[in-house]
């Protein structure tokens, strides 16, 4: 097994183009209380987060 880069393994997340929850598109803004630019639709007003977690598991041999 070889070691590969860690943008390989960890990609950024990418950024959504529709909502969820409607299927309208997103437009990326700081939405009221916040400090970051999240994706939220204009439509029904829902706001994505990006979450991303490294999670880590074993497999039993």
């Amino acid at each position: 097994m070889t070691a590969k880069s860690p943008i390989e393994y960890f990609p950024a997340p990418r950024r959504a183009r529709f909502c969820s929850q409607c299927g309208s598109p997103v437009n990326r803004r700081v939405p009221e209380g916040d400090n970051r630019e999240r994706d939220i639709c204009d439509h029904c007003g829902a706001i994505h987060y990006q979450n991303p977690r490294l999670v880590v598991g074993t497999v039993p041999v």
